[in-house]
């Protein structure tokens, strides 16, 4: 019953891993580089090994990438109402997922100190005051960036 495998013997090529060595390589075959990189000792230098890096192509141009830019075309254009009404739902958050960081952030502080000083009712008029600042905000920035965008409302 163990016997479902033969035992390897010498003239087995499959079990030695030669298999194929009668046939001739593929035309324009170039041989794979290695997939595990070899192993660096603790306090060496990585530089010093050898490196397979694939050459950049000349024939590119260099196009320096800056911050804030991304790629044309991948821009939808943001309806305004809809932006101001999400300043009303979740203040200062819009402006913050719209790329707004330092006016969403401390419209966020001002509404959540607000929400903490309405247990006195002294945060009621902040607290207004906060809903109507997000909501002009978010209108705002919609509408700046459908301009940056090329998108005329």
């Amino acid at each position: 019953m163990t016997d479902h495998y033969p035992a390897p013997d010498e003239h087995s090529g499959e079990v030695y891993g030669d298999a194929g060595a009668d046939r001739p390589e593929a035309p324009n075959s170039a041989p794979l580089p290695d997939p595990v990189p070899p192993a660096v000792a603790f306090g060496h230098d990585r530089a010093a090994l050898p490196s397979d890096a694939t050459p950049v192509s000349a024939d590119a141009p260099y196009v320096p990438v800056t911050q804030r830019q991304s790629q044309p075309g991948h821009h939808a254009h943001k309806n305004e109402l809809l932006y101001a009404f999400g300043g009303i739902l979740f203040p200062g958050l819009v402006l913050l997922l719209m790329g707004s960081k330092k006016r969403g952030t401390i419209i966020l502080c001002c509404w959540g100190a607000s929400v903490l000083l309405t247990t006195v009712l002294i945060g009621v008029f902040p607290l207004i005051g906060t809903y109507i600042w997000s909501v002009i905000e978010c209108f705002r920035e919609a509408r700046r960036q459908n301009e940056a965008h090329g998108y005329v409302s």
